[in-house]
């Protein structure tokens, strides 16, 4: 059996001896130093021994403790008297395993002690409070790294989850490795159907789970949730005509309004015509806010300066898309980008998804883009190109289980000959596109030549108005 040393001053330790002597007291051999006693408070078992004293004497602890303490459970109010404890028992037991408490971190000067396990109290609280927020991720705590990488999800009602069977959900970097329901802990099987009110238990990278859980989150038919409440339009005065400006803003006033963001922010950077900004701000209302950018800030240190602000839509017009410099700062921001085409976002009636690499492997777009087609009341079509004829039938099953949650019809088509990029060049109607934001995106126009896959390439066609969506990727 090991030997815990225990020293404990105030309500904090008191507390944790009571729930060792409780719950753990046969384990180990434990020794429990204290100014105050403790022997009429607590019944303590045969494994424990129990020493009032002074603990900052070290006259006093050479005569107490022996030399086979393992781990040391360092549990004192007093920041001063802490620090001489922690230096003696460093010194006395340089492997020992040695856990205290501290109100906040920094006020632990032993950082580099790798064997120093600090449980800073404020931190520890906080995430109890955090855990009880609704629609606020449950991560388990005492175990693993503590960063995410396991968590429990609610099922809400509505949400685009409900009724999949477990198989049918693409699990890429992470899985489903068990469900509550009714008080019970079910192993998952790809059988299993998710019904609302389970509670999944899922592993898997930290930031894969946390876009697995908002999408969990949301419910039908409320883009631009999870991303954001609101839509960001934003205006260069120094790139864009007066008639491209004009054209950006009624595009975002009608998506604005078909979407269910609840407001639209105009921001207009770069001013040089002061008779237009009045025009300009004459857009603004209770729900459309016009912002006007007079310091001089460039496009890219303000998406910056919004990015905390959880975006939930922003739109650009193709030639703020067009700079390299401005992709790469729209892909840091991590919400969904609208790249405004020739075609008028109310002319479009289909959208359209083609599918390759990044689509297969499952970064859960098909449920924005049966949200969005919606409420934009939009047909949906996928142009699933596979040169070699391959298909692979769980893609196009995935994207059926989603059409029959959502109610709404899709157009799949299977295509061996006609090239994606020549298809989106040769149609005579208007469509909508989705696509993966992905780092292809932002390399420079030259570099997309020499790619294959889609999103690199068809980003450069402006006719038609572009839709890309942030994926979690090179983890």
């Amino acid at each position: 059996m090991k030997s815990v040393l225990i020293v404990i001053d105030g309500d904090i330790g008191r507390e944790f001896l009571s729930q060792v002597i409780n719950k753990h007291y046969s384990s180990n051999n434990y020794v429990v130093l204290s100014k105050t006693p403790l022997q009429e408070d607590t019944n303590l078992p045969s494994t424990f021994s129990f020493y009032e004293c002074d603990y900052t004497s070290t006259f006093r602890l050479d005569q107490i403790l022996g030399s086979s303490i393992s781990d040391i459970f360092l549990l004192l109010d007093d920041l001063e008297e802490k620090k001489i404890v922690y230096n003696y028992m460093r010194e006395r037991y340089k492997n020992a395993r040695i856990v205290s408490n501290f109100k906040y971190a920094k006020l632990c000067d032993y950082s580099k002690d790798t064997n120093l396990i600090i449980i800073e109290e404020t931190n520890a609280l906080a995430s109890k409070l955090l855990a009880r927020l609704p629609n606020a991720p449950s991560v388990p705590r005492g175990f693993g790294l503590e960063q995410g990488e396991i968590m429990e999800i609610g099922v809400p009602t509505g949400s685009i989850y409900t009724y999949r069977q477990i198989g049918s959900i693409e699990q890429k970097d992470w899985k489903i490795v068990g469900i509550y329901r009714a008080g019970k802990f079910l192993l998952a099987q790809d059988s299993f159907m998710i019904k609302a009110g389970d509670v999944l238990l899922v592993v898997g990278e930290p930031k894969v789970l946390t876009s697995i859980f908002n999408h969990i989150k949301s419910d039908i038919g409320q883009f631009p949730l999870p991303f954001g409440h609101d839509v960001y339009l934003y205006i260069d005065m120094l790139t864009q005509s007066k008639e491209s400006i004009l054209y950006a803003i009624e595009e975002a006033l009608f998506v604005h309004n078909k979407l269910k963001s609840f407001r639209l922010y105009i921001n207009v950077f770069n001013t040089c015509d002061f008779k237009f900004l009045k025009e300009i701000k004459a857009f603004d209302s209770h729900d459309v806010k016009v912002n006007i950018e007079h310091s001089g800030m460039g496009f890219k240190k303000l998406i910056e300066s919004n990015k905390s602000k959880k975006i939930g839509l922003i739109i650009v017009s193709k030639e703020i898309f067009s700079k390299r410099g401005n992709r790469k700062a729209l892909h840091a921001c991590l919400s969904p980008v609208l790249k405004l085409g020739s075609h008028s976002m109310k002319e479009v009636k289909e959208s359209l998804v083609i599918i390759n690499g990044t689509i297969k492997e499952g970064n859960n777009l098909s449920s924005v883009i049966f949200d969005v087609s919606k409420q934009l009341d939009l047909k949906i079509k996928i142009y699933d190109y596979e040169p070699d004829g391959h298909f692979e039938p769980s893609v196009e099953e995935g994207y059926q289980n989603v059409a029959r949650i959502y109610n709404k019809k899709i157009r799949y088509l299977k295509v061996t000959s006609k090239n994606p990029l020549f298809h989106l060049k040769t149609l005579k109607v208007p469509v909508f596109q989705f696509m993966p934001f992905t780092k292809a995106i932002t390399k420079t126009k030259a570099f997309a030549f020499f790619k294959t896959n889609i999103e690199a390439l068809s980003f450069l066609l402006d006719n038609n108005p572009q839709i890309f969506i942030p994926i979690v990727e090179d983890l």
